[in-house]
């Protein structure tokens, strides 16, 4: 073997063995020949115990498919894994390469794995998939390997640094360079911050460990593993920012017995045979202390009936605190939830989080399908064990919180887009609380248009007495995709247009999208009956949608969220037509 193949095959043991993940090498007869410590102790068996078996015979339960990653609930073991699959061929030869991860990391960070190749170019390619920079040099300081990772941090390409000495590309000294330090004191330097200027000039800040490596043991080099300071840094900020300013009100809602600030079930209106349905529904659980699944789309009103729950509740007097979790970034979240420890990160103080501070009272996570999976699990804990810990902390806290929770999808369609844990969603819908949309309760259009007319008289000045029967019709054949807020802020528009003089809503009052919807519906079925249909009418309704959105954008200063609000529209669905018409 060449030396510098000896250098990758030692290196690859190493960093085989001190992943995260537990990796078993499949034969082309479907045996177990090769796996890691970390597989081990996943599965609480030595390798001679592993080596021969099939992956199903070592975790009952499997079954293998072509899916690049599965998540299983191992029985056997009472754990939770993800199962990664990859395929190395070498002429007629191929090996699978399973990874298996304890539940503990978000389900995205799976599509990040690229294939392994055989022999060098497998080594190679594994430390090319993994996040953490590596860079490698030999005994004598000169630099044998760089990954891309690293590549990036540096701003270098391998091909223009391998061979060159250490000292030679980064502004350090024998003594500040955690890599030449390790090969001279022949041990590891762990976890250490360090921050050094290239020599093409680019500023790196790096947490850094330095291990030395051994062949035989003669040492033959050092490896440096290291992760970007100041994209970690920005994170830590944001959060910090988050805790101490204040949030906005569409991510974190924090109420504390301020009666005004509250909806009741008497301020949800409708007559409709549904809606009158799920207010049943509410009241009822009210009485309950049981966790609170609400099924709506966007819209529907789903915090509305969450207050109107708590403050029906004997959980009155304690504190209402609401967090949308999909306007949360998730790498901000489990803080933001669980509260955060001094020392979890840089510049992170003890803090409580949302569950502990509703500690008594009730706690809404509103889109708790937008949630990682890996955070659906801690909750599941939380939920199972009534107890809560800190990020970066080592004790638990007793809480007494009801969670009441929602999804804008069906919970089984979520459920199967793996977007919610099943054993979560279970233990979340122990009342389940479905909420009509706005075209399912047409008849309550005119209760709502009276009740949003006289709010809107009052804060606007105006004089208005009702709607037009052509707009009535209009509103009754709209299907309202962004359901009762799109229908308040429709009138709300019109009461802006309308004179202090003028006192029903007419066609000429009506956003542009809504009158270009009611006149594609005409011309549908006017063309569908003759066997015409003008398609020019298609064109002008995309213009003009596409020139609302830019108009919402811009009053919004570019805020997603709340620009579909104004449209009346889901995050998702402005999404796609952002995307759809190429607006950044």
């Amino acid at each position: 073997m060449h030396k510098k193949d000896s250098l990758y095959h030692t290196l690859f043991n190493i960093l085989f063995n001190n992943v995260q993940d537990g990796i078993a090498i499949i034969n082309s007869q479907g045996k177990i020949e090769k796996c890691n410590h970390k597989l081990q102790k996943i599965t609480g068996q030595l390798e001679k115990e592993i080596i021969g078996l099939t992956l199903e015979e070592l975790m009952p339960g499997i079954h293998l498919n072509d899916k690049e990653f599965v998540q299983y609930h191992i029985t056997s073991m009472k754990k939770d894994v993800i199962l990664r699959k990859n395929v190395v061929m070498e002429g007629n030869n191929h090996l699978e390469i399973f990874l298996v991860t304890e539940n503990n990391i978000d389900v995205k960070l799976t599509h990040e794995y690229k294939e392994i190749k055989w022999l060098n170019e497998m080594y190679e390619n594994v430390l090319n998939s993994i996040d953490e920079g590596i860079h490698v040099a030999d005994a004598s300081g000169s630099i044998r390997f760089i990954n891309s990772a690293q590549e990036k941090l540096d701003g270098y390409k391998s091909e223009d640094i391998l061979e060159k000495h250490w000292l030679d590309v980064y502004d350090l000294t024998e003594e500040s360079s955690l890599v030449l330090k390790a090969v001279k004191d022949r041990k590891p330097i762990l976890d250490r911050y360090q921050n050094y200027v290239t020599h093409n000039g680019k500023y790196v800040s790096i947490v850094a460990s330095a291990i030395p490596l051994y062949s035989n043991g003669n040492l033959f080099g050092a490896v440096a593993i290291t992760k970007d300071f100041i994209k970690f840094k920005e994170t830590s900020d944001k959060l910090l920012k988050l805790y101490n300013g204040t949030p906005d009100q569409n991510e974190i809602k924090s109420k504390h017995s301020i009666k005004d600030s509250h909806f009741t079930f008497n301020e949800i209106l409708g007559e409709n045979d549904h809606i009158l349905e799920s207010v049943k529904l509410g009241r009822m659980a009210s009485h309950s202390e049981s966790p609170v699944f609400i099924f709506g789309e966007t819209g529907t009103g789903k915090e509305m009936f969450t207050q109107s729950i708590h403050m029906a509740s004997k959980r009155s007097k304690g504190p209402f605190l609401a967090i949308n979790c999909a306007a949360i970034p998730e790498s901000l979240l489990e803080g933001i939830l669980f509260g955060t420890t001094k020392g979890a990160f840089t510049g992170a103080v003890d803090r409580k989080g949302l569950v502990e501070q509703a500690n008594g009272g009730t706690l809404f996570l509103d889109e708790i399908n937008s949630m990682s999976l890996t955070l659906q699990s801690k909750l599941l804990r939380v939920l199972q064990e009534k107890k809560v810990m800190k990020l970066g902390g080592n004790q638990e806290t007793s809480v007494d919180v009801r969670i009441i929770s929602s999804c804008n999808i069906e919970p089984i369609e979520a459920i199967e887009q793996g977007k919610l844990r099943n054993d979560l969603f279970y233990r979340l819908a122990v009342i389940y609380l479905p909420i009509p949309p706005l075209r399912e309760r047409l008849d309550d259009i005119e209760l709502l248009l009276g009740h949003f007319i006289e709010y809107y008289n009052k804060s606007m000045n105006r004089n208005v007495i009702g709607i037009r029967p052509q707009v009535l019709n209009m509103f009754h054949t709209y299907q309202w995709p962004g359901n009762i807020r799109q229908l308040k802020h429709c009138l709300e528009s019109a009461m802006n247009l309308i004179s202090i003089d003028e006192s029903f809503i007419g066609l000429e009052h009506i956003p542009q999208y809504l009158r270009n919807s009611f006149k594609l519906n005409n011309e549908m079925k006017t063309g569908i009956a003759s066997g015409t249909f003008n398609l020019n009418i298609l064109g002008e309704i995309k213009r003009e949608e596409k020139e609302n959105i830019i108009i919402a954008l811009k009053r919004n200063n570019g805020n997603v969220a709340k620009a579909a609000e104004d449209l009346g529209m889901s995050r998702q669905r402005l999404h796609y037509r952002l995307k759809k018409y190429n607006l950044k």
